[in-house]
């Protein structure tokens, strides 16, 4: 059965059309990737899914329900959540105050509540702390729990904006980008990291990423993007042999602004 399910999206920035009447679908409990040259709509497609920006046509099925109108702290709630290309950690806060930021969506406690610091909020807040130092444990970062983010090293980072996401409790976790400016050793973790998520977590990953060699490894299904349009999609030996998908990439460069 498909988690998510986009029928038809499209979208365009002035005359420009950033993603071309798309298909795809996300099933559950898999591990997904959109992949593309340069300029070819992925992360376009992440921001429409998570709200950030508006379909001009089309829809957006998440757990049996559209989302196309829901403002990106509703789909949040839904079950979504991202990592994005360039880092975006509060840097001067702690690496477990930035994961607790990510729990405080599933809070019960009202804004009078937080004024008045009733016990209700106090017995949330304990919840949260103890279940951000389990998180940052299980993920492997817990010795840097009281760093401040902008102090990680880099691979951290990336693993930290992973971890905070994780705390919102999603159903689908989409991560762009997630080895970019890693070096050999750290992808090999991020692979672990990302592995041991898909399997003890009853969630989806869908994954845009330029290094071909992770994407190979971990994706159980691949959509391949050009100029906003779907050219393919398969299993990832299907789409390593896919005649469109070569033409697509000769020649072609590559970086981080797709």
């Amino acid at each position: 059965m498909s988690l998510l399910k986009i029928d038809d999206m499209t979208k365009t920035f002035g005359g420009l059309t950033a993603v071309k009447n798309l298909n795809m679908e996300i099933n559950n409990h898999s591990i997904s990737a959109v992949i593309g040259p340069n300029g070819a709509g992925k992360t376009t497609v992440f921001n429409l899914i998570t709200g950030v920006y508006k379909l001009d046509s089309g829809d957006i099925i998440f757990n049996g329900e559209s989302i196309v109108n829901l403002s990106p702290d509703e789909i949040v709630k839904k079950g979504i959540t991202r990592t994005f290309q360039n880092i975006r950690l509060f840097k001067d806060m702690t690496v477990l105050e930035n994961v607790m930021t990510g729990f405080h969506c599933r809070t019960e406690c009202e804004i009078l509540d937080l004024l008045f610091k009733k016990n209700k909020t106090k017995k949330e807040e304990a919840e949260i702390l103890e279940k951000s130092l389990k998180l940052l444990e299980y993920i492997g970062i817990y010795e840097y729990r009281n760093e401040k983010s902008k102090n990680l090293p880099y691979g951290h980072q990336r693993i930290l904006e992973i971890a905070r996401a994780l705390a919102a409790q999603p159903k689908l976790l989409l991560l762009d980008e997630p080895a970019a400016g890693m070096n050999s050793s750290e992808k090999d973790d991020l692979i672990k990291i990302i592995r041991k998520i898909q399997n003890d977590y009853d969630l989806s990953i869908l994954l845009v990423e330029h290094d071909m060699g992770l994407v190979m490894n971990i994706a159980e299904s691949i959509v391949v993007l050009n100029y906003g349009a779907k050219i393919a999609s398969g299993t990832p030996i299907e789409v390593q042999t896919n005649d469109a998908v070569i033409e697509a990439y000769l020649g072609k460069g590559e970086d981080s602004n797709a």
